[in-house]
């Protein structure tokens, strides 16, 4: 009876083995794929939640700055966007009557708001509103613009700008679009007079 026992004391084949190890290494392979999807889930949503929360900032922000504009002058090329929401005098400079006066500069993917006309070399990181712009472009509602019977182009108070920016870090893009009311009755855009 004893040589029985340690004849049915075998141990595992080579086949049940083989068969316990190829199911262990599905089972590891799956649950690696289902933590790395996650992780991958996680940093997106992280990503999109960290760009929707700066948009609201900027979208506060910047319509806080169109809101209190007295005038508004739009000047735009390739790679920059310039905002003055005060009276620029003869040389440029943006005269300071308030201290709601402003400047909004979006070049080489930041959006800076200051108080002054700055060098776009020497702008402070500081004023940085946002150092992850895509795209952003603004502009004044067609519903405001007006041409009489002489073709001269006028605008009509309330003004309203519409505003629409793209955000990107790691290839992935949250954009938003806006549309801000001007309180004041603005007195001029750009070259433009605004009648009431």
């Amino acid at each position: 009876m004893s040589e029985q026992k340690k004849l049915n004391n075998r141990g595992f084949t080579l086949v049940e083995m083989l068969v316990a190890l190829a199911i262990s290494g599905i089972v590891l392979l799956m649950i690696g794929t289902l933590l790395f999807q996650g992780s991958r889930y996680f940093k997106t949503e992280s990503i999109k939640a960290q760009l929707q929360n700066e948009l609201q900032v900027m979208n506060g922000k910047l319509s806080q700055i169109l809101m209190e504009a007295k005038t508004l002058n739009i000047e735009s090329n390739d790679d920059t966007t310039y905002v003055y929401t005060g009276y620029l005098d003869n040389a440029g400079n943006l005269l300071v009557e308030t201290g709601t006066e402003k400047v909004i500069t979006v070049y080489n993917g930041r959006l800076y708001v200051t108080n002054s006309i700055e060098n776009l070399n020497e702008i402070d990181e500081g004023y940085a509103l946002s150092k992850l712009i895509k795209s952003f472009k603004i502009e004044i509602d067609d519903s405001c613009k007006f041409e009489d019977d002489f073709g001269e182009t006028y605008y009509k108070n309330p003004i309203v700008v519409n505003i629409e920016i793209s955000l990107e870090k790691d290839d992935i893009v949250v954009s938003n679009s806006m549309s801000v009311r001007v309180r004041n009755n603005i007195e001029r855009i750009g070259k433009y007079e605004a009648t009431q």
